[in-house]
């Protein structure tokens, strides 16, 4: 092991990824299924997100905040894409957003730096472990509550608002402006994204 407590470090960041792939498989998520998503998360989410934030708040000093906060940024500019490409009548172009995100970062020489990798800092190993395991606990103690009552596959009774809340999903992918799901042209005042 380096020195530096490199391995442990790692470990220690990968442990809860572990644990949220054993998580998933045992409850009845195919491996393509989160091969998809995960893909989703890092390609599509995460890496457009990081780069923006670089771009616009400089590299943070761990890696892990780097991360986060590149999450948190890619969430934003999703939200803002949805509502910019179903406002305005384009909802099926809301994925450009991320084509255009890498290609600008790729194409402008002076974007192209937050490409590279290189923090400051490195999280104590004892840290890195209290977090870790502190995110896997609540993991699985998380997916015992919610799987009780809710399987994540295979057949179940959907709760009774289940439908509800598909009725929002799939009005949301065809206007901004809600309406309740169960009555065609009724403004909805109420839950607006709450859901």
């Amino acid at each position: 092991m380096p020195s530096d407590g490199r391995a442990l470090r790692w470990s220690a960041g990968l442990l809860p990824v572990l644990i949220a792939v054993w998580l998933l498989l045992a409850h009845g998520v195919t491996p393509g299924e989160l091969a998809v998503y995960a893909g989703y998360l890092v390609l599509g989410v995460v890496g457009p997100g990081l780069l923006v934030a670089r771009a616009v708040l400089g590299r943070q000093v761990l890696l892990a905040a780097d991360l986060a906060l590149g999450a948190v940024t890619g969430m934003v500019l999703q939200l803002a894409a949805w509502f910019v490409a179903v406002g305005t009548g384009l909802g099926g172009w809301i994925r450009v957003w991320v084509v255009v995100v890498y290609a600008a970062f790729a194409l402008t020489p002076a974007l192209r730096r937050h490409w590279r990798p290189g923090h400051s800092e490195r999280l104590n190993p004892v840290v890195a472990w209290v977090l870790s395991l502190s995110t896997a606990l609540v993991s699985v103690w998380f997916t015992g509550l919610f799987a009780s009552t809710q399987p994540l596959t295979g057949r179940h009774e959907w709760p009774f608002d289940m439908y509800w809340h598909l009725g929002l999903v799939e009005m949301f992918a065809r206007q901004v402006r809600p309406e309740d799901s169960q009555v065609a042209g009724s403004h909805l005042a109420y839950h607006y994204f709450s859901h």
